[in-house]
Parts: structure tokens; C-alpha cells; sequence
């Protein structure tokens, strides 16, 4: 085997290698994110080889408005609360004020939530703590 067909052959066994540690990542990831969610809580922690781990699980959410039912709703109130896209904060502004109906906006808002994902970190339990 010549010199290019090695680094072809370590690629591919790499590449390989890969695709199964992400998909153990993703399946191990899957069981804490559900674990998680049975016990209700946001952070699980162990102790991995004398290190404390801890995996916490995130997930974003973001509104999304039907600009377009939003807009014929409020009528000319849409100006007050639009710049290029729904400002958030003019909208809430605007609700609180009594200005704009919540109802209205609750009808044409959805909230998109991400995958969760997990945040470790890792610290030495062997370490001695102060009291």
C-alpha cells in the first residue's frame, strides 16, 4: 500500500469511527434528555472515573408570530410594534399599556422550541472541598 491509499484507508476508518461515536453520543444524550423529563429536574450529576459530571439539558424557545393575521387584527396599531419584524418588546410594552389586545397576539403567536441538547461539565471530586 502506497502512501495515499494509508491516509485514504486511516480517512475512512476514521470517518467510520466517527459516525458511531456520534451516534453513541446521540443515543446516550436521548436517555439523559428523557431521564431528565421523567424526573423533572434540568441537571443530572455523577461521578465518571473520580469526576463529577453533570449534564444539563437545554432547550431554546422562540415566539413566532403570523405577521400577516397579526397585522389585519390590530389594524393601524400594527405600525406602533413593527420595525422590520414584530419587536417583542414594543409588543409587550404595547399589551401592558392596554394598547394592544393579548388575546389577539396570544392567537397569532407560537412558541418553537429547539432539540434539547446536553451541557456538560466536568469537575475532580477528588479534590478536597472547604467546609
Amino acid at each position: 500500500m502506497n502512501e495515499i491509499e494509508n491516509a485514504l484507508q486511516a480517512l475512512k476508518a476514521a470517518k467510520a469511527a466517527k459516525l458511531e461515536a456520534e451516534a453513541q453520543i446521540e443515543d446516550a444524550q436521548a436517555l439523559l434528555i428523557k431521564i431528565a423529563e421523567r424526573d423533572e429536574v434540568k441537571t443530572l450529576s455523577g461521578t465518571v472515573d473520580g469526576q463529577t459530571v453533570n449534564a444539563t439539558v437545554v432547550a431554546v424557545e422562540r415566539l413566532s408570530y403570523d405577521e400577516k393575521a397579526l397585522k389585519k387584527a390590530l389594524g393601524d396599531k400594527w405600525k406602533t410594534i413593527r420595525t422590520e419584524k414584530v419587536d417583542a418588546t414594543k409588543l409587550k410594552t404595547a399589551i401592558i399599556k392596554g394598547e394592544v389586545d393579548a388575546t389577539e397576539v396570544a392567537k397569532h403567536t407560537t412558541i418553537q422550541k429547539s432539540k434539547p441538547y446536553l451541557r456538560l461539565s466536568v469537575g475532580d471530586t477528588t479534590q478536597q472541598r472547604d467546609s
